[in-house]
């Protein structure tokens, strides 16, 4: 299976039962590939690259234009997704720090943003985002080398959810499956790095994200 199946697979499950949220633009007109739904109503839109795009049909994105950043989450694959049928997993403070890294990257990109101006409060005119670091796969290093760094060999799902800021109501998503990338040397039996190094590694999600909301905006609304 690709990652784009993956990605899109694992993504419309994330969203039936957890919310009952540099890369690829999503082009004009909008298509849609399938009729595949979200139980919040949103719909599937084709796009560029490898990103998995969801829309509320009726909404127009271009009458926000301020921006609520909620805090991040991380959470892993189902055992059953692995031919191991077991979960690495990066350790508690290690989570909190990249979560909190990756928030961090978003919320300083959004800040050269044309288009939305980032505020504390909900509003009429303000959305509010959140993302999600889904369907964290660790690999098990090649070395037992005490220096590798767990987050050197993780795949990952970088999804952002769009809602309402007064309301809560779901009006968009996207993903995109990607892994961090670790600089080390050419010969090193090992990869670790500093956060300094990771808070650089995430700058291409951040702006990823920012430059889809900016594209989000100017789509026009899609067909009820």
């Amino acid at each position: 299976m690709s990652l784009k199946s993956h990605a899109q697979r694992l993504l419309f499950v994330a969203i039936s039962l957890a919310w009952l949220g540099c890369g690829g633009r999503v082009p004009e007109p909008l298509e849609f590939p399938s009729e595949l739904r979200t139980l919040d109503g949103l719909r599937q839109v084709k796009s560029d690259g490898s990103a998995v795009v969801f829309v509320r049909p009726g909404v127009r994105m271009a009458d926000f234009d301020q921006v609520l950043v909620d805090p991040f989450m991380l959470s892993y694959t189902s055992p059953d997704a692995l031919p191991s049928g077991g979960v690495r997993t990066l350790g508690r403070e290690t989570e909190e720090r990249f979560v909190g890294v990756v928030r961090d990257a978003f919320i300083d990109n959004m800040a050269y943003s044309q288009d939305f101006e980032l505020v504390e409060q909900p509003g009429p005119e303000a959305i509010r985002v959140q993302g999600w670091l889904f369907d964290v796969v660790v690999a098990e290093p090649p070395t037992d080398d005490a220096r590798n760094l767990s987050l050197c060999f993780t795949e990952v799902t970088v999804l952002l959810t769009v809602r309402h800021s007064v309301t809560a109501q779901a009006l968009a998503q996207v993903a995109e499956r990607t892994r961090l990338s670790c600089k080390t040397e050419a010969r090193a039996q090992y990869q670790t790095v500093g956060w300094g190094v990771v808070r650089k590694g995430v700058r291409p999600w951040a702006k990823f994200l920012r430059r889809w909301l900016e594209d989000l905006k100017r789509l026009p609304p899609v067909p009820e």
